[in-house]
């Protein structure tokens, strides 16, 4: 499915009203053309179906001054979060290889980062976390999410957002806000036909996780969100596997 097609599937379901506050994604993404026989968990957590100008001189230099500092201060928060995603592209994988679904793919991150399969390799486990910005039970459990990526991040698990509703530049904006104020500094990606092809063209709803092994295959998905004792308890019974 082209990009163009999924953006118009996506005005079809704003206009019909699916994605009335936290609606189905399944217009979004009909026409997912991979079917996975893993076992998926559907949580019983909540589940997504989705200043005045001043006349005087002073106060506009200072008003300046704030936003400058303000603008300066996001960028720096926004290189943080790009380092991640950046960083990881740049490890020496060519002794890993992927055999799984997730072989190979192309994306590219919130910030413009371009990225491929090489992002995943080198882990024992893997963790894609699916959301969307109208979701409020995906932001909830980002915090959570986030401390989990630096935890495990010593047990060799990745851990990866795709953002699922990106279709202009607001909601970029958006997104980008969200996980800066979440405190989610982990990879956050676009849906690229790729990704759409692989896996998320099969997603109903948000928050959607799936799991992958080192080989990129695909060994579990999990429906709904959860609190961080949850995901840990997930994330330990895949290591044990």
């Amino acid at each position: 499915m082209s990009k163009k097609s999924m953006i118009l599937l996506c005005v079809g379901a704003l206009l019909s009203g699916l994605l009335v506050g936290c609606g189905s994604l399944d217009s979004i993404f009909d026409g997912g053309n991979t079917s996975n026989n893993v076992t998926t968990e559907t949580s019983s957590d909540d589940v997504s179906m989705n200043q005045t100008e001043s006349g005087d001189n002073d106060d506009s230099k200072d008003a300046e001054t704030t936003s400058d500092q303000a603008v300066n201060q996001e960028d720096e928060t926004m290189m943080t979060s790009i380092g991640s995603a950046a960083e990881l592209m740049k490890r020496d994988v060519s002794e890993y290889e992927l055999t799984g679904e997730f072989k190979e793919f192309t994306s590219t991150d919130l910030y413009g980062n371009e990225v491929d399969q090489d992002l995943i390799k080198g882990y024992d486990l893997v963790m894609i976390n699916i959301w969307a910005t109208f979701c409020s039970p995906c932001i909830n459990e980002m915090p959570d999410i986030g401390e989990l990526a630096n935890e495990y991040a010593d047990k060799n698990v990745l851990i990866v957002g795709i953002c699922a509703d990106i279709y202009s530049s607001d909601d970029l904006d958006t997104a980008i806000e969200i996980v800066t104020d979440t405190g989610a500094d982990y990879p956050h990606l676009l849906v690229s036909e790729d990704l759409l092809n692989l896996y998320v063209g099969n997603v109903q709803a948000v928050p959607t996780t799936v799991f992958l092994d080192s080989t990129g295959t695909i060994i579990g998905s999990d429906i709904g969100s959860k609190t961080k004792a949850g995901w840990e308890a997930v994330l330990d019974s895949y290591l044990e596997q």
